[in-house]
């Protein structure tokens, strides 16, 4: 960890930065950023030593400049390299459905983007897809992290189900599931129910034609 501070409690008395000093180095502290009010506040030569003698980088920053702002610039930067790997899984699934490519791909590659088994069940929970062949998986008494498929209220298709361990469980963000992969897997489902009701239409459209018309060739039928 970094840190941030004024050191406010040193500026009367200085050689108390010698035992703060000491303390950032036994706390594993990776670097410090001192900000003072003006030059007449300063690190002692004693409590730069220390810090040189443990590897224990400091700095001085400008009074202007808000700790507030350089932990929450930092904070957005952590963010992005956590949502990175999210990102980068989000357009393999849409490469892989604007590919044409079965869900049996999609859930592999979230299984693989993840490190972790992955299955799609539909709205009923009935298995869709999944990422592992040992019919013995998943082990009895495992609760997978369920993650829902679609929009709600009306677009909700199925759910996500991922099988992580209790480290892996931790570094998951839900939110990020559900933005970057499960809404791309909604995309499966919705084409699905597409073609399922142009079929619907199709069939129905046949059934009506050969109710009301008595001159359809046979080899017509038989085609269509």
């Amino acid at each position: 960890e970094v840190i941030l501070t004024t050191a406010h409690e040193c500026w009367e008395q200085p050689e108390r930065f010698v035992d703060m000093v000491r303390g950032m180095v036994q706390s594993g502290a990776a670097a410090v950023f001192f900000s003072f009010p003006n030059e007449r506040v300063a690190l002692p030569g004693q409590a730069v030593a220390l810090a040189q003698q443990s590897g224990l980088p400091l700095f001085v920053i400008p009074w202007e400049q808000r700790l507030s702002e350089i932990q929450m610039e930092a904070f957005r930067g952590i963010r992005e390299k956590e949502l990175l790997e999210y990102h980068r899984l989000q357009n393999t699934l849409y490469n892989l459905f604007f590919q044409s490519r079965p869900m049996a791909d999609a859930v592999e590659a979230v299984s693989r983007g993840l490190r972790m088994p992955a299955a799609v069940l539909d709205r009923e929970g009935e298995l869709v897809q999944r990422s592992w062949v040992s019919d013995s998986f998943p082990r009895a008494g495992t609760t997978p992290l369920q993650v829902e498929v679609g929009v709600r209220p009306s677009g909700l298709y199925g759910v996500l189900a991922l099988y992580p361990d209790r480290a892996q469980r931790e570094a998951l963000d839900p939110q990020a599931l559900a933005q970057y992969v499960a809404f791309p897997l909604s995309l499966w489902f919705h084409q699905r129910s597409t073609e399922n009701m142009a079929n619907t239409r199709v069939r129905n459209e046949f059934v009506w034609n050969l109710a009301n018309s008595r001159d359809i060739p046979l080899e017509e039928q038989s085609r269509q």
